[in-house]
């Protein structure tokens, strides 16, 4: 099949020439692929001067949204709307290397999704969001198994068929990239991080550290449960059952019978452990 790729780049209330720079950087890089490519961009209900900034450029495909509907509701959009059978994402705001799309391109042929992984010589991160990314990275690893080096990149290159069939998974926010990788991940497509830098963004920041550290956190439970249910009812359960025969062993030892106690934690061990079971045999159907 032959390979088009649709640059999607979502852009709300970022400085206008960073706006520019980006756009013809990501051209530019385009046209050195030597691939057929198309650049989307959405305004996202932007209120300064960005949507004039795009009107500009005259060899883009622009879709505006009324309203600001959020960075996940901006991919989606720009997915849903493009021709291309893999999908470039970056952000308007300078903070990616556009010209780290040409190395990933390169490995197309091999990978289903191509991640830009922000652990390059030069990361501009402040300390709450590094320190907030290894908490979430190492609890991702604990919960579905894999080792994900950046969980939320927002510089990625993956085939549309992915993004399309898990597409009722994606949030209007800026957990989409975490869905994405997450489901990837968990779904045995090959996936590939290339290490990349990480710039200081031009603009301000529209990610709260503390806030969205919560809304990442929530997110990768559901995600493992939905994907992955044995990873968290196993667990549960066995420390339940583990500490059930403990107290049973106790009492049987001080009292030469098994206390309530001791056996409903055993029984609630069991019935998580079932639960967990039948979850994982509903996904492995719906997969058939």
């Amino acid at each position: 099949m032959d390979i088009m790729i649709s640059f999607v780049i979502p852009v709300y209330n970022e400085r206008e020439e960073s706006v520019r720079t980006v756009i013809e950087e990501v051209k530019r890089i385009g046209e050195r692929s030597r691939k057929p490519f198309e650049v989307i961009v959405i305004n996202d209900g932007s209120t300064d001067g960005s949507n004039i900034i795009i009107q500009q450029f005259k060899d883009i495909k622009i879709i505006n949204h009324d309203y600001n509907q959020g960075y996940g509701a901006s991919l989606k959009t720009g997915i849903q709307n493009s021709q291309g059978n893999w999908i470039g994402i970056i952000d308007a705001d300078q903070s990616y290397p556009v010209e780290m799309f040409l190395v990933m391109i390169k490995e197309i042929d091999k990978f289903d999704i191509i991640i830009g992984s922000r652990t390059g010589k030069d990361i501009h991160l402040s300390f709450l969001r590094r320190f907030a990314k290894y908490i979430l990275k190492k609890i991702a690893y604990i919960l579905t198994h894999q080792n994900i080096p950046d969980i939320n990149s927002g510089m990625q290159l993956f085939k549309k068929e992915i993004a399309i069939r898990f597409l009722k998974l994606f949030p209007d926010n800026f957990s989409f990239t975490t869905t994405l990788t997450i489901a990837a991940s968990c779904n045995n497509y090959k996936l590939k991080f290339i290490p990349i830098n990480y710039y200081k963004r031009k603009g301000k920041s529209h990610i709260h550290p503390i806030r969205d550290f919560f809304a990442f956190f929530r997110l990768i439970i559901r995600l493992t449960v939905y994907f992955k249910p044995l990873n968290i009812f196993f667990p549960i359960s066995s420390i339940f059952f583990l500490i059930g025969v403990t107290k049973m062993i106790i009492d049987a030892v001080r009292f030469s019978h098994f206390g309530i106690g001791g056996v409903a934690l055993v029984l609630m061990g069991l019935q998580i452990l079932f639960l967990g079971l039948l979850a994982d045999l509903i996904i492995r159907r719906t997969d058939l």
